[in-house]
């Protein structure tokens, strides 16, 4: 039988939420009416904390230098958290909450990434399209070493979105580590508007669909499930193809509530905790139209939840490369007060053929590699360039020319009289007058076509899915990459 003691103490509200963390089942911010509370303790906890008070009082006392109290018990969530062993649990400040609540909702200056702190490290996720992040190349599994000459190294995402958010147009230079290659890469980026990203539709004739969602936000669960039951009463829906790539994830729900318009009734996903067992079902006769999902190694969480139903129920196939492998779910808990909260794993994912995702990730049907395309870097704007300026500013332009197939010559920094015909020609092809002097709007076209045509070069997932699921339609049977040839 477990003794408890009565304690009256005055405590600091940080403490008091310390102690109270076992019992968070909610995500409502605690609340304090007074500084002094009588709470009933077990035997075991009042001793812990007698401990700890002891301990404050000590450094309080002892120590060289004042101590910041809040700083302490920060200290105290913080090391609570991290000593879960679990990479996703983590305690966050006021700052790193308003930073993450602004991650699915609202418009903010940023480079366009999803991070997540993996076995202690920040990394990318995914990087938003168009945005400066892809415009820069960082990839999925990049991780930040240092950002705006802050050293990343043992910190959390939240404190690395700080630096990369700012006012739309400033810069910020970054170090990433690239596991797979083990190379350090420098990046300049150049902050733009951010708005979190949602969908888009493409008729692709016959029936057939092509669907991108990327982010899993409360728009996109509200909207796509009407988009599909409107497609399939309005425009003869026969198939579809849905591109999960780079996408990070977000809200559960929305997730369940696409995936009930396209898997059959019956379980979508299972999710676990303890002795806990939960299975989310698709109560509706749903009829599936037949599905191929677009995956990589940037498809993670609520992604892998709506494309392992997919697989599993057999409704569909996955094309791509294997996925990131985030299976479990996490809660947002405030604590109020201004004392920030905690992010905290409550839940373990799996399909529903009972397949775990946790640091494993989907294996695609058909594993197609992407073409690669070299992107040149975008040139930093430092100043206007005219005949004869010299410097790695010219040559991104240089660079930039060859890559959209404009004959500069050797590309050698120096702005002569070939770079100079390229920078016509350019300018005649767009329509857009050219006085000889290279502006920064330039540049920001001239790079804009650098997109636009690394993007015309073909998607060979895409393609390939495409000519799977019209011969799935046409035979009744999916076939192989080799049959998409």
């Amino acid at each position: 039988m477990i003794r408890h003691v009565k304690l009256c103490i005055t405590l600091s509200l940080a403490l008091v939420l310390a102690l109270a963390l076992p019992t968070l089942g909610r995500a409502q911010p605690i609340q304090e009416e007074d500084e002094t509370e009588t709470i009933i303790l077990s035997k075991q906890d009042a001793e812990i904390i007698r401990m700890l008070m002891a301990v404050r009082e000590y450094l309080d006392e002892y120590f060289i230098r004042d101590l910041d109290r809040n700083e302490l018990y920060e200290a105290l969530l913080r090391g609570m958290l991290e000593s879960l062993g679990d990479r996703y649990s983590q305690y966050l400040t006021e700052t790193q909450m308003r930073s993450l609540s602004s991650d699915l909702e609202g418009e903010f200056g940023g480079i366009g990434v999803t991070l997540e702190l993996v076995d202690g490290y920040i990394t990318v996720v995914s990087a938003f399209s168009g945005s400066p992040a892809e415009q820069a190349g960082l990839q999925a599994g990049d991780i930040f070493v240092s950002a705006g000459g802050v050293d990343l190294q043992g910190r959390l995402p939240q404190d690395a979105a700080e630096v990369l958010r700012g006012e739309p147009g400033t810069h910020v230079e970054a170090v990433v580590l690239r596991p797979s290659t083990g190379e350090l890469i420098g990046v300049s980026m150049t902050r733009a508007i951010i708005t979190p990203p949602s969908f888009e539709l493409e008729d692709l004739g016959g029936g057939l669909f092509y669907l991108e969602i990327s982010q899993f936000t409360e728009t996109v669960g509200a909207n796509v499930p009407t988009l599909i039951k409107g497609l399939r009463q309005f425009k003869g829906l026969t198939g579809l193809i849905i591109d999960l790539r780079n996408n990070p994830g977000g809200y559960l729900e929305a997730c369940v509530n696409i995936a009930k318009e396209l898997v059959p009734q019956g379980p979508i996903v299972e999710l676990r905790r303890k002795e806990l067992r939960e299975v989310i079902e698709n109560e509706q006769d749903t009829s599936p139209v037949p599905t191929v999902v677009l995956v990589n190694n940037g498809s993670a969480s609520a992604s892998e939840i709506l494309a392992g139903a997919i697989q599993d129920t057999g409704v569909g196939i996955l094309v791509g490369e294997q996925t990131f492998g985030k299976g479990s779910v996490q809660s947002i808990v405030p604590l109020g007060g201004g004392n920030g909260g905690i992010k905290l794993s409550i839940a373990e994912y799996f399909t529903p053929s009972g397949k775990s995702l946790q640091d494993k990730g989907l294996t695609p049907d058909v594993e197609v590699k992407p073409q690669v395309i070299t992107l040149p870097s975008k040139p930093v704007f430092k100043r206007p360039l005219n005949w004869g300026s010299v410097g790695l500013d010219v040559l991104g332009v240089q660079e930039c020319l060859r890559f959209l197939g404009y004959d500069t010559g050797e590309a050698d920094g120096v702005y002569g009289p070939k770079t100079y015909k390229g920078l016509s020609s350019f300018a005649k092809d767009r329509n857009i007058s050219f006085s000889g002097t290279v502006s920064e709007k330039y540049v920001d076209m001239l790079y804009a076509s650098v997109l636009q045509h690394a993007k015309e070069k073909g998607d060979t997932v895409r393609d390939t899915a495409l000519s799977l699921l019209k011969r799935r339609i046409d035979t009744g049977r999916w076939g192989t990459a080799s049959d998409a040839a």
